[in-house]
């Protein structure tokens, strides 16, 4: 596991294993995320707060949001080319609703 950024992460793990383990850390971070918020908000299904602007703004219970990229046979020479690939997933994975993940199935750009 790494650190790339803000709230990115990486793992490196056999891809027999992709599916279980992303089912299980979804499981694991639905099941405790609600306990960091409130009753209320948690009925509500959001945090109402005043951003820095201070201007009334509504934000979503905590989700995740997992980008794969399977590099069998080293068919990735570069990261950039995996980075690039998978800044594309992470956005297409955040547009669903609640948590999840996807993997990559193009072969490469």
């Amino acid at each position: 596991m790494g650190h790339i950024a803000g709230d990115d992460f990486i793992f490196v793990i056999p891809p027999e294993e992709v599916d279980h383990i992303c089912a299980s850390i979804i499981k694991i971070f639905d099941r405790l995320i609600p306990l960091r918020y409130d009753e209320r908000e948690r009925e509500q299904g959001y945090i109402a707060t005043v951003n820095r602007r201070g201007e009334a703004e509504t934000f979503p219970i905590l989700t995740i949001s997992i980008a794969v990229l399977i590099n069998e046979n080293g068919l990735f020479k570069h990261i950039g080319e995996m980075a690039k690939m998978l800044a594309d997933l992470k956005t297409a994975t955040k547009r669903r609703d609640g948590s999840n993940y996807m993997i990559e199935r193009r072969r490469k750009y």
